[in-house]
């Protein structure tokens, strides 16, 4: 199981990237509301970060309960190794590290420093057992 239970490190790891997705969109708008901002913003930009954000982090948490229940339901099995399925869709240099250190024992540290994948905003990397 994930330590934090989201987006796969420690409580302080997961409020620092939701701190730093907060405070990118808050210079945005800081930006707009200056006349700063090259690309003027309008309300339905804004409205459409805030339905993306909502959504990253909707989509992240969903990720990380399934993947959390897979890794109860193989202990459950009796199952004694774990692979990392990389997402065609995004996968990161963090996730083909760790699928490339597939398999490992169940309740292993993948190399990323994750227990099980979401290893960031929008993974969709998934576990499951090797190949027999």
């Amino acid at each position: 199981m994930q330590e934090s239970g989201a987006w796969g490190g420690s409580f302080a790891d997961v409020f620092a990237s939701a701190q730093q997705i907060i405070s990118n969109f808050v210079q945005r708008i800081a930006d707009w509301i200056d006349g700063q901002d090259a690309n003027d913003l309008t309300e339905e930009d804004i409205e459409a970060e805030i339905a993306n954000l909502a959504e990253t982090v909707g989509d992240t948490e969903i990720a990380s309960a399934i993947e959390e229940a897979v890794l109860e339901e193989l202990q459950a099995q009796g199952e004694t190794q774990m692979v990392w399925y990389v997402s065609l869709e995004h996968s990161c240099a963090n996730c083909i590290a760790n699928a490339e250190a597939s398999p490992l024992p169940i309740g292993s540290v993948w190399p990323s420093g994750d227990t099980a994948p979401p290893a960031h905003p929008n993974c969709s990397c998934s576990l499951g057992v090797p190949n027999t």
